[in-house]
């Protein structure tokens, strides 16, 4: 509902892994579209597990910017851009921390696509 949520309100690139953990695999996938990745879980101890997991599947071997995101009192997408909206969302997108900082709240994935991503890379 999360990435459904971000589409609705105007944040597009964004994707979600719907439950399955993040694999190497996945990790090329991106790069060939980006070269920042958010990670946006949800919140709960299986989403920090998740994002502790993930945050160290490939990133480092393929040269991405990996940025974690971490919404206030437990949110989700769906609920911080029902309560604040895009912009304030997108301005959190874009200040989120640099991979190495653990202490997450909600997450779920959320990817900023370059826009000649995909025509250069293969």
């Amino acid at each position: 509902m999360d990435c459904i949520a971000c589409h609705q309100a105007g944040v597009t690139n964004v994707v979600a892994t719907l439950g399955t953990a993040m694999t190497e695999d996945h990790v090329r996938f991106l790069k060939r579209f980006a070269d920042r990745v958010v990670l946006v879980y949800d919140g709960d101890q299986a989403g920090q597990d998740a994002t502790e997991k993930d945050q160290s599947v490939g990133f480092l071997a393929q040269d991405l910017d990996l940025r974690i995101l971490t919404l206030s009192d437990g949110q989700d997408p769906a609920d911080y851009l029902r309560n604040h909206g895009k912009e304030e969302f997108e301005e959190l997108m874009n200040a989120a921390r640099k991979r190495g900082h653990t202490n997450c709240k909600r997450f779920r994935i959320a990817t900023e696509f370059s826009p000649s991503a995909g025509s250069s890379r293969s």
